[in-house]
C-alpha cells in the first residue's frame, strides 16, 4: 500500500512495477471512485477469470493474477463512518485466500 498526497505519483509508480512483472503474470486494475459500487466491484474482480474445474475460477491458462487497487479511499462513506465497498474487499480477499502464506 502507497501512501501519498495527490500527484506524488504513487499510481504511476505501481503500475510501472506491474508493467516489469514477467509473462506469466495478468494484471488487472481495479479503479474506485465515490460511486463504485459492491456489485461492480464484482464485476471488475470476476472479468478477468475462467472457470477451471467445478466451483474453481481462476487467471486465463497457467498465469498468476495481480489486482491493482487505485483510490482505496475514494468510495462513499455512510451515515456511521462505513465504507461498504472496502467491507466486500475485505470480504472478498478473506473468502477467496488471496491473503495466502506467500503475501502474509
Amino acid at each position: 500500500m502507497l501512501v501519498g498526497s495527490a500527484g506524488s505519483g504513487k499510481t504511476v509508480l505501481i503500475r510501472d512495477a506491474l508493467t516489469g512483472l514477467p509473462e506469466n503474470y495478468a494484471v488487472t486494475n481495479v479503479p474506485f471512485n465515490f460511486y463504485t459500487t459492491s456489485e461492480m466491484l464484482q464485476r471488475v474482480l470476476e472479468k478477468p477469470l475462467e472457470k477451471k474445474a467445478g466451483r474453481n475460477y481462476g487467471p486465463q491458462g497457467n498465469k498468476q493474477l495481480a489486482y491493482f487497487i487505485d483510490g482505496l479511499n475514494m468510495p462513499m462513506v455512510y451515515e456511521y463512518e462505513t465504507v461498504h465497498l472496502l467491507s466486500s474487499v475485505s470480504t472478498w480477499t478473506t473468502v477467496t485466500g488471496l491473503t495466502g502464506s506467500r503475501f502474509s
